[in-house]
């Protein structure tokens, strides 16, 4: 039949090389990927990245004017290929269309009539399937944390503009430093977390601000970076930078005090995940507060921690919150004994101006000027 119409069809993996392929001088005109993710496959940030860009380099250019291209699958992760490819659709930043079809919609009705007719079979089937999250998951599109993660997405709080009332409860703002030497392909990235730091005690509120920098770069390159944001911040604010006192990073509070730019170190006793859970309530109790934009790394390795290759965003933001529970916070208390004059600073800023949509920080890119 197929050779009746001079057709082909070709079935191959994801790691076959399927560049060019053709069948005479035709290209395929549809591409359909079939569950080409999985629960691994969808662990790291590399893997992700890796897929995506797959597709984007490797099957779109496959096709030729007028192929349609159609990919199904479970969502497994939210930053999963699905998941931007439904971003870039919904943006229009390409053409397409996105559907989703659960088991049962949010109405009640049963979009799987074939293999599930009524109610008491949709049932039976769960009943077999015996497991809440495959079940969610399989049956009724939802992606599933994992319930080993530290911080839940869920409990991420976001804002879009600075509140005035946070201006004038302010107390400092503070910029956490992870730094890494190193320039190999395979080192870490050297973090850096700033943060407005308002109110007291129960009032607490910690706004993460958007320019963070998280690139592999040299000691005196990173030296460079932390004055240029601690020039541009100084402006209306009272900075203070914090590093990570071990091995050769006591190195770097000591030259940015000869350079005239306020740091301390902070000492760190536990492991890296340990520190992450002390900033966990926090997350979940709205005390931390993330820009809708400019955040994304940082929440995907909150969230994602122990599964991602690189967790310099992560270390540098629990460095942070941590050093501010401790500093800000009397232990044992969030209430009315905190005394705010303890570690009051004078705001250095007009509350009254406007800042934009995240603060005054929105367009500001320090690696824009090296």
């Amino acid at each position: 039949m197929l050779s009746k119409y001079n057709a082909r069809i070709s079935v191959a993996s994801t790691d076959k090389n399927i560049r060019g392929i053709r069948h005479k001088q035709f290209r395929p005109d549809l591409i359909i990927l079939d569950d080409i993710e999985d629960l691994n496959s969808v662990k790291t940030q590399d893997s992700r990245d890796k897929l995506y860009y797959w597709f984007k380099g490797e099957i779109i250019p496959l096709g030729d004017i007028g192929t349609r291209i159609v990919v199904v699958g479970n969502l497994l992760h939210k930053d999963s290929l699905l998941m931007r490819l439904k971003h870039d659709i919904t943006e229009d930043v390409i053409e397409g269309g996105y559907y989703e079809y659960p088991l049962v919609d949010s109405i009640g009705k049963i979009l799987w009539l074939g293999k599930y007719p009524n109610v008491a079979d949709i049932e039976r089937e769960r009943r077999r399937i015996n497991d809440p999250v495959t079940w969610a998951r399989e049956y009724k599109l939802q992606i599933i944390s994992s319930v080993d993660q530290v911080v839940q997405p869920g409990w991420i709080h976001y804002y879009s503009v600075i509140p005035a009332e946070v201006l004038r409860d302010y107390h400092q703002t503070l910029v956490s430093v992870d730094l890494a030497i190193s320039q190999s392909d395979k080192a870490d990235y050297t973090a850096m977390e700033p943060a407005i730091v308002s109110g007291n005690g129960a009032t607490l509120k910690i706004y993460i601000l958007p320019s963070m920098i998280n690139k592999r770069m040299t000691f005196p390159a990173t030296v460079e970076h932390i004055e240029a944001l601690y020039l541009q911040l100084q402006d209306n604010y009272s900075v203070q930078f914090l590093v990570e006192a071990n091995g050769q990073q006591e190195a770097l509070p000591q030259q940015l005090s000869i350079n005239g730019v306020p740091s301390v170190s902070v000492k760190v006793s536990t492991d890296k995940r340990s520190r992450l859970a002390l900033t966990a309530d926090f997350i979940r109790s709205g005390k931390v507060l993330f820009p809708i934009e400019g955040s994304k790394q940082l929440v995907i390795q909150v969230t994602d921690f122990d599964f991602e290759k690189h967790d310099d965003l992560a270390d540098a933001f629990s460095l942070l919150i941590n050093y501010i529970i401790t500093s800000y916070i009397p232990i044992g208390t969030y209430g009315d004994d905190f005394d705010p004059n303890a570690s009051k600073r004078t705001p250095l800023i007009d509350p009254n101006k406007d800042w934009g949509p995240v603060g005054r920080y929105d367009h500001f890119d320090p690696t824009k000027q090296f």
